[in-house]
C-alpha cells in the first residue's frame, strides 16, 4: 500500500474512533418506561449524557435521605454505576485507539484494543441488566430513590409509578457498531496488504 493509501487507512481509523466522543453526548444513551399507574398511558424517553450532567433534568433527582439507608440506595444502584463506568472506559479505549492510529501504522494494537472496547460494552450491557431486574421487581417503590424537582412532582401526583423498562439505548449499540466497523476496517488492510506494506505497519 502507498503512503498516501496507509494515511487515509489511519485517518479513517482516527475519525471512526473519535465518533465515540459526539454519539455519546448527543444521542439517547438509556432507554426508561414507566407506567405513572394511570390506566393504560405508558411514558419513555431517551435520555443522553446531558440529561444527567450538572443542569439536566436529572440532576439530584437520586437522594439519600426517607425511604432508606445511603448504603441500601448504593446497593441499589451499584450495576447502574458499574455499567456506567465500564461505558467510560470502552470510550477512553476507542479514544486511545484513535492517538494509537494518528502515530503509527501498527495494526495489531488497534485490533486488540476493539476487542478490549466491546467487551467492555457487552459488560456494561451486563450490569445494566442487573440493575433493570432490581428495579423492575415487584414492589419496588420508584419514589424513594427520587428528590424534589419537575420530574418528581408530576410522578407525586400518580399513585405507585412502576418502572417496566431500563435499557441502553441507541448510543451504546452504536458504540458496537464503531468498535466492528475498526476491527473490519484494520482487520481488510491487515489481510490485503502486500507483504513489504505490512512490514511497514
Amino acid at each position: 500500500m502507498s503512503k498516501t493509501g496507509r494515511i487515509i487507512n489511519r485517518a479513517v481509523t482516527v475519525l471512526m474512533a473519535l465518533a465515540v466522543l459526539p454519539n455519546l453526548y448527543f444521542n439517547g444513551l438509556l432507554y426508561i418506561r414507566v407506567d405513572p399507574g394511570m390506566g393504560d398511558f405508558l411514558w419513555g424517553d431517551s435520555f443522553s449524557i446531558a440529561d444527567f450532567a450538572p443542569g439536566g433534568i436529572f440532576n439530584g433527582v437520586i437522594r439519600f435521605d426517607g425511604g432508606g439507608t445511603p448504603s441500601e440506595h448504593l446497593l441499589l444502584l451499584r450495576p447502574a454505576i458499574v455499567a456506567g463506568v465500564l461505558l467510560a472506559l470502552a470510550a477512553l479505549v476507542l479514544v486511545a485507539i484513535a492517538v494509537i492510529a494518528a502515530v503509527s501504522n501498527k495494526k495489531l494494537p488497534v485490533l486488540i484494543l476493539c476487542g478490549v472496547s466491546a467487551a467492555l460494552i457487552i459488560g456494561a450491557y451486563i450490569s445494566l441488566g442487573k440493575f433493570a431486574g432490581r428495579v423492575m421487581a415487584p414492589g419496588f417503590e420508584l419514589m424513594q430513590l427520587l428528590g424534589e424537582n419537575t420530574l418528581t412532582s408530576i410522578l407525586g401526583a400518580f399513585v405507585h409509578p412502576e418502572v417496566l423498562m431500563v435499557r441502553f439505548s441507541g448510543a451504546v449499540s452504536l458504540m458496537l457498531v464503531i468498535c466492528g466497523a475498526i476491527a473490519a476496517w484494520t482487520a481488510a488492510f491487515q489481510f490485503t496488504a502486500p507483504r513489504e506494506a505490512k512490514q511497514k505497519a
